[in-house]
């Protein structure tokens, strides 16, 4: 039940970066800001997102979970606290993991920071970071 919570954010934060990047394209080809607006707030959406999703798999690997494959590949039951919690980037997939909620804190706060001085970049800004939050 928690892993399945853990995928279904994961899924949702990329369905929000595939909007996010088509409505930022989409308002600024048309010159209509309202999507662009739209954008951002899916952009940020993937910050929450992310971040659930790596807490699960946090909580995951600290609880010893060897139902999910990646908590069984990386950890064992004779570690630290700090080195499951340091496990999260110890395979590919949780790497892939942190760096994607890396990526959606520093978009996040950047466009929030920034929205309002460069308004002719930002669905540019949007579009890289959503197609770059996809590739993830």
């Amino acid at each position: 039940m928690i892993p399945d919570l853990g995928l279904a954010a994961l899924v949702l934060a990329l369905a929000a970066a595939v909007y996010s990047a088509g409505a930022a394209y989409y308002g600024r080809s048309t010159n209509q800001p309202r999507w662009v607006e739209s954008a951002l707030n899916a952009t940020i959406a993937t910050f929450p997102l992310t971040t659930l999703s790596c807490l699960i798999m946090v909580y995951l690997l600290v609880q010893g979970d060897f139902s999910v494959e990646y908590v069984w590949s990386v950890s064992s039951l004779e570690m630290s606290t700090y080195l499951k919690v340091s496990a999260l980037w110890g395979g590919q997939a949780g790497s892939l993991l942190f760096w994607n909620f890396l990526l959606a804190a520093f978009t996040a706060v950047a466009m929030a920071r920034n929205w309002g001085k460069q308004k002719e970049l930002m669905p540019y800004a949007l579009m890289v970071a959503s197609f770059t939050q996809i590739f993830f």
